[in-house]
């Protein structure tokens, strides 16, 4: 695993002036296949760390990159909407890291949870078709009906090979509370796409398969990663 970082080295909950910081150069990775995790809201540098080397800890020795990227979201229960617009600006910046890891001739694939996905939602618009091959989405905090062909997210479909969205209505209160604050606009990560969506697009009720009941329940689960990480490693 390797480290990406956008946040300021003296003001973690701030954007750096650089797009981003690495521990890594691109052109001595072992393989040519990178996993970019994106965490959500409410995380501190620590937190996001973590966040990757728990995803790291479940690869096994399947032949991809895992490439960790840490945003500002405050790591304050209370700052939702400062992270919300926060996203947006870790969307352009996740768009410029996508740009050159291509530029080097690298496979993409994005895993993003909670408000992580709208961090990926901002930077599709930004990439070429065929940038990610593949995105796999937890619990995103995203509009459902956005997600339509035509919708703000779904237009941008053809940018990817294909995009798996796993929700579970038994998301907890961190999902109650997300839809209660868009009224009318139900989350992804609740209700899954709607009956209109990208033909490929797809998604899971991971309560039904995986027996997830919280909204970081699926990080229990190492049956579904499994799964994730087989398609990775085969170039699916």
């Amino acid at each position: 695993m390797f480290n990406v970082s956008l946040r300021d080295q003296n003001q973690p909950a701030k954007f750096g002036v650089d797009p981003y910081r690495t521990d890594q150069d691109f052109t001595k990775l072992r393989y040519n296949t990178v996993l970019i995790t994106v965490h959500g809201y409410n995380n501190t540098d620590s937190d996001a760390k973590a966040f990757g080397a728990g995803l790291e800890s479940m690869r096994n020795g399947k032949e991809f990159e895992i490439c960790n990227l840490s945003w500002p979201s405050n790591g304050r229960a209370l700052n939702y909407t400062a992270d919300r617009f926060d996203a947006i600006e870790a969307g352009n910046h996740l768009a410029i890291l996508i740009s050159l890891l291509k530029a080097y001739g690298i496979r993409v694939y994005i895993l993003s949870h909670s408000m992580g996905n709208y961090v990926v939602a901002n930077a599709l618009p930004l990439l070429k078709d065929g940038y990610i091959s593949r995105w796999y989405s937890m619990a995103a905090d995203i509009s459902s009906s956005a997600c339509t062909p035509d919708g703000k997210w779904g237009k941008h479909a053809a940018k990817t090979a294909g995009a798996y969205f796993y929700y579970s209505k038994a998301d907890g209160v961190l999902g109650w509370i997300s839809n209660f604050r868009h009224l009318g606009n139900t989350r992804l990560g609740w209700e899954g796409l709607p009956d209109k969506h990208p033909s490929n697009w797809f998604d899971e009720d991971v309560k039904a398969r995986w027996g997830v009941k919280s909204h970081s329940g699926y990080f229990q689960v190492r049956g579904l990663f499994d799964e994730i990480y087989r398609q990775i490693a085969r170039g699916m």
